[in-house]
């Protein structure tokens, strides 16, 4: 906790999603949560390489498990958000890697799951992530030995 006189603030750590030192800022009495880059507003969220796809929606749900309806949030880019947005925006980031999961479990491999999946976010954002979350699961041991996996 962070005294600021009159006012005081936690600063949170929920766990690993858009990298592994995502920090929330709450202050309680504003009722004003600050998300850093685990939300965004502006476009899609930011999937990059340091990114922890699977771990990403459990770190929202620590935000999630503080937010009334009265809660304003804060993300990292673009304009405050309400309750609504973080849990739509924490369920299309699940998606992405059940989605991952399915495709592998089907066998398709990374260079055609992009034309295989069912996507919530632009083609862009998503063959940006699709690597990156293939070799995730590939460290979890989830894909087959046979699935070419990009590096």
């Amino acid at each position: 906790m962070v005294d600021l006189g009159d006012r005081h603030a936690e600063i949170v750590h929920f766990g690993r999603g858009h990298t592994a030192g995502d920090l929330v800022v709450i202050v309680p009495d504003l009722r004003l949560i600050f998300t850093g880059d685990l939300l965004e507003q502006s476009g899609p969220p930011a999937m990059g390489p340091d990114c922890f796809l699977k771990e990403w929606p459990s770190a929202l749900d620590g935000i999630l498990g503080l937010v009334r309806e009265d809660t304003l949030l804060v993300p990292g880019h673009g304009d405050p958000v309400d309750r609504t947005f973080a849990f739509t925006q924490r369920a299309e980031i699940s998606s992405v890697y059940g989605q991952v999961e399915y495709l592998i479990a089907q066998g398709i491999k990374v260079e055609d799951a992009l034309a295989a999946g069912e996507w919530q976010f632009d083609d862009d954002t998503i063959a940006a992530v699709l690597p990156i979350a293939y070799a995730q699961l590939a460290a979890e041991g989830k894909v087959p030995r046979t699935t070419p996996v990009a590096a």
